[in-house]
């Protein structure tokens, strides 16, 4: 590492998280300079959006720690957007507007660099919203750790399909007034089986949790590589089926809170258990220690 290019080095640490920085800076090498410049100008920002009535006017704000607000002419190469929010704070209370051609072609480029690890919240699917969201799925790159949105047409689902194959969404939320199309059914699957999936939540849509969904996850905690998980939503089968699942492992199944309600708790490997949990019509899995 002594002799590794300055240049390399740079853009190494760009690409490293905070946390990553303040340890690389503590080993006290030559090259450890490099990262504590960028420990020292790393700021972890908000990014917000919102747009006007006829969707041709945006407005952002950029926010640091306590929600302290940040100009946007003074973000440097050092920060990164660790969250972005469509629709989470309205127009009024964002600073900066602009036209949508020119957030388009001004201000997207260079921030989409500055997003390289983060959550993304699209708060709402208001029709207004439809070519910021063309613009957001079409142009944002990077690992996404937590997705909330609406269907806001095809290229939300590429985007989605890009995140689940980059292996770094852990958390998914999928809301809609609308009805998802066929082709996201595959991809919650391909979700459920990824390494770092912890949370689906499906409880603001009309999409449920088919048999298939739940055999994925009761057969990934058997096989010991679920620690922490969360499924939440609308079940398309009767819950009592799942007692046929590892009936010999079942720790305990009872109706509960009355007619309508169902628990089953399964007993897996390294002292976890994995509860199904049927309640006012939505099931919840979650996997706990004991």
């Amino acid at each position: 590492m002594e002799f590794v290019p300055v240049a390399f080095l740079d853009a190494l640490c760009t690409a490293l998280d905070k946390k990553d920085l303040e340890q690389l800076q503590e080993l006290r090498r030559r090259w450890s300079s490099t990262a504590e410049k960028h420990y020292k100008g790393r700021r972890e920002l908000e990014f917000h959006m919102d747009v006007n009535e006829d969707g041709t006017e945006v407005s952002i704000g950029f926010f640091a720690h306590l929600f302290s607000y940040v100009p946007s002419t003074s973000l440097t190469k050092y920060d990164r957007v660790t969250k972005i929010g469509v629709g989470c704070i309205q127009s009024a209370d964002l600073s900066e507007k602009m036209p949508l051609s020119l957030f388009r072609t001004k201000v997207l480029p260079p921030f989409t660099s500055l997003a390289a690890n983060y959550d993304f919240n699209f708060h709402c699917a208001e029709e207004s919203q439809k070519e910021l969201a063309k613009c957001l799925f079409g142009s944002l790159q990077g690992r996404v750790k937590k997705l909330c949105t609406w269907y806001t047409g095809e290229q939300c689902i590429e985007f989605m399909k890009q995140r689940i194959r980059l292996g770094a969404l852990r958390c998914l939320e999928l809301r809609n007034e609308t009805e998802w199309p066929d082709s996201v059914k595959p991809l919650l699957n391909s979700f459920l089986e990824s390494p770092s999936f912890m949370a689906l939540d499906l409880r603001e849509s009309y999409l449920t949790i088919d048999l298939d969904m739940a055999r994925c996850l009761i057969e990934r905690f058997y096989n010991g590589d679920l620690t922490k998980a969360s499924v939440r939503g609308k079940p398309s089968f009767s819950v009592p089926i799942l007692e046929d699942f590892h009936r010999q492992s079942i720790h305990f199944e009872a109706r509960v809170h009355g007619p309508g309600s169902h628990c089953i708790a399964w007993e897996g490997p390294c002292s976890r258990i994995l509860y199904a949990h049927l309640k006012g019509g939505e099931l919840e899995f979650s996997v706990l220690h004991f």
